[in-house]
């Protein structure tokens, strides 16, 4: 199952998940930068994404890791 959720200004919260035991999130900003990642149990990823701030508040991660064309 996949799952993307886009935020105003062009930032994206998506999650990918095959199995409880195999789950990813990621999310990110306007050109296709990842900001924030996280793989693991589907709880473990729904923590994660419920945890980070909105892309626009204090907190929210904004450094690039590296860049995504589509969930793999």
């Amino acid at each position: 199952m996949h799952g993307v959720r886009t935020w105003p200004g062009g930032s994206a919260d998506a999650i990918r998940v095959r199995y409880t035991t195999d789950a990813k999130g990621l999310r990110v900003d306007y050109v296709g930068g990842v900001v924030w990642g996280c793989e693991g149990t589907l709880d473990d990823v729904l923590d994660g994404l419920i945890a980070l701030p909105a892309p626009d508040e204090p907190g929210a991660p904004r450094l690039v890791k590296g860049t995504v064309c589509g969930i793999t």
